[in-house]
């Protein structure tokens, strides 16, 4: 079911597409719902191991992407000490694989 502010024709990026995708379906699901009287999520483990090693590791990358690309985009989160592509040994290409510190 596609929401009626979705119109096939209207030019928007596939983020805001997604945003308004994850809206609708978020909204069929839960109706009238008050979140406010959600409890607290349960810890997450990922994100404290994130936290401790202070490390991430980034897949899935267009082959585009490049080391001062990332040092602007994650700065906003802390300090970026490092960003290590990784590279093709034979095609000298990058493998779309990224490990930011």
């Amino acid at each position: 079911m596609i929401p009626e502010e979705l119109d096939d024709n209207e030019a928007i990026s596939d983020l805001e597409w997604m945003r308004r995708r994850m809206k609708s379906a978020s909204d069929d699901e839960h109706g009238d719902v008050d979140h406010s009287a959600v409890p607290d999520e349960p810890k997450d483990s990922a994100k404290d191991t994130i936290m401790q090693m202070s490390r991430l590791f980034l897949r899935n990358l267009a082959f585009s992407c490049t080391e001062a690309g990332f040092m602007g985009q994650f700065r906003p989160f802390g300090e970026v000490t490092q960003v290590r592509m990784l590279v093709d040994s034979v095609s000298k290409q990058p493998k779309g694989l990224a490990y930011i510190s």
